[in-house]
């Protein structure tokens, strides 16, 4: 669902199941890219979202508003928040999560912490509802890595 366009952006509504970019695997897979081209025409990804994550994706429809929407992520200047329900209650109400992450760190290829060979990976979250055995918690990485707020939020307690 296109949620805003003008001459420089498409944002859009990306649903959960289809790829951001191009699977290493298969590339026949469809992708954003791929679906939206034969309406926009071409197409510059900015940032990813996980295949089986839904959400708002930004993408440039020129290569200029590319290169300086690239360079605000890169800057962390770009405020991105999630929304995850997590089974469990936690006791607190806000925490900063600052614990080191590597991606594809055991057998199953999962994001998982590493105090030794981990990357520095850093994500707000607070507890935005409070339910029956789950909780709705916002979530803000500022930093960016695969499964980093899955995990994150998994070291404590709330998969």
């Amino acid at each position: 669902m296109i949620l805003f366009s003008d001459a420089d952006i498409l944002v859009i509504d990306k649903p959960s199941g289809l790829l951001a970019i191009p699977d290493g695997y298969d590339p026949s897979l469809p992708t954003l890219l791929s679906v939206l081209a034969p309406e926009w025409g071409r197409l510059f990804v900015v940032h990813r979202l996980d295949k089986d994550t839904s959400g708002v994706m930004l993408l440039a429809r020129t290569a200029a508003a590319h290169r300086q929407l690239c360079l605000q992520f890169a800057a962390h200047s770009v405020r991105k928040v999630y929304a995850a329900l997590c089974a469990g209650a936690p006791d607190w109400t806000e925490r900063v999560i600052d614990l080191p992450l590597r991606v594809n760190g055991d057998r199953r290829h999962r994001t998982v912490l590493d105090m030794e060979r981990g990357k520095p990976a850093r994500t707000e979250a607070a507890v935005a509802r409070r339910l029956d055995g789950f909780c709705l918690v916002e979530a803000r990485p500022c930093t960016g890595y695969t499964h980093q707020i899955r995990a994150h939020l998994a070291l404590f307690g709330l998969p």
